[in-house]
């Protein structure tokens, strides 16, 4: 079996234990919030299997994922006066940084790293203009991430370590 069927079987075993405990009132968790997990840990171990092994598609899909699931907690958890404010420019966020990904699997590749800039600056450009950013609140929101996805460290960890074993 692949590394990447094993992934998906330890995630949707994770999902159905953390829907189970959910539903029981063990956690007060939100779907959400839940599948935001899931994707960035699916994104982020993809990224970790495909980095320096030439495959293009799913580092930059990988990447892509995780940053959706990153954007899926975000919108769970903060209050947003207009929630375009925060999806549009993160549309061009992560497709930057997906190139941003590329390049740094293959640096011989300027192109990318052009595409990677010009959209990470779109991106950017209209944060400042659909949003009101600033550096206090963007800070606060780190570290509310931060204590809040600590959980998701030791999830990969384990995900980690149990595709490693398996080598």
């Amino acid at each position: 079996m692949s590394k990447n069927h094993h992934l998906v079987t330890y995630l949707l075993i994770f999902l159905a234990a953390a829907m189970m405990l959910r539903i029981f009132g063990i956690i007060n968790t939100s779907s959400g919030e839940i599948l935001s997990y899931v994707l960035a840990v699916y994104g982020i171990v993809t990224v970790y299997i495909s980095m320096g092994k030439n495959k293009r598609l799913n580092l930059f899909l990988g990447t892509v994922i995780f940053l959706s699931g990153i954007i899926l907690f975000v919108t769970n958890n903060f209050d947003f006066y207009k929630i375009s404010g925060i999806l549009l420019p993160s549309v061009f966020l992560i497709i930057g940084v997906g190139f941003l990904m590329l390049f740094i699997d293959n640096p011989a590749e300027k192109t990318i790293l052009t595409l990677a800039v010009i959209f990470i600056v779109f991106g950017l450009i209209l944060t400042i203009i659909l949003g009101t950013p600033s550096a206090h609140s963007f800070f606060n929101a780190i570290l509310y991430i931060a204590q809040k996805y600590w959980i998701l460290a030791i999830i990969l960890i384990m995900i980690i370590l149990l595709i490693k074993r398996e080598k």
